[in-house]
């Protein structure tokens, strides 16, 4: 996980985190 990375990783953590919240 690069620096330039990063954004996408936090992207991709919060995108994960709606989809779990919105499912249950």
């Amino acid at each position: 996980m690069s620096k330039r990375g990063s954004g996408f990783d936090l992207a991709v953590s919060v995108a994960v985190l709606g989809a779990e919240r919105s499912r249950t």
